[in-house]
Formats: C-alpha cells, structure tokens, sequence
C-alpha cells in the first residue's frame, strides 16, 4: 500500500493523530504521499512503525 492510499482512508481526526504520532504535521505528510518531498529516513521508518507495515519503508 502507499502513502497516498493509506492516508486516503483516514479521516481528519485520525490523519491528525497519525501525524502526531509520526512526529510531523498531516500537511508534511500529504506532501510525502503527493511526491511534492521525500521522506526522512527517520519519517520513513515511523510512517512504518505507525501503520503497522501496511506503508512500507522503501
């Protein structure tokens, strides 16, 4: 599953929680998920972490 995909499935309140979780704000990650930025090795692996592995680490 990608970014986008996964981050489409969530509501606000659930992306904002998410993100929270992530360390980061819903827009950066929107922007990750839109290719618009790359990811941190250290956002990579909690993007990871966070959604279980359903967004995989690449």
């Amino acid at each position: 599953m990608t970014l986008h995909e996964y981050l489409k499935a969530l509501d606000k309140a659930a992306l904002e929680e998410f993100a929270r979780r992530c360390s980061t704000s819903a827009g950066q990650l929107k922007q990750v998920a839109y290719n618009n930025r790359r990811a941190s090795a250290a956002l990579a692996v909690s993007i990871e972490r966070e959604s279980k592995g359903a967004v995989i680490c690449e």
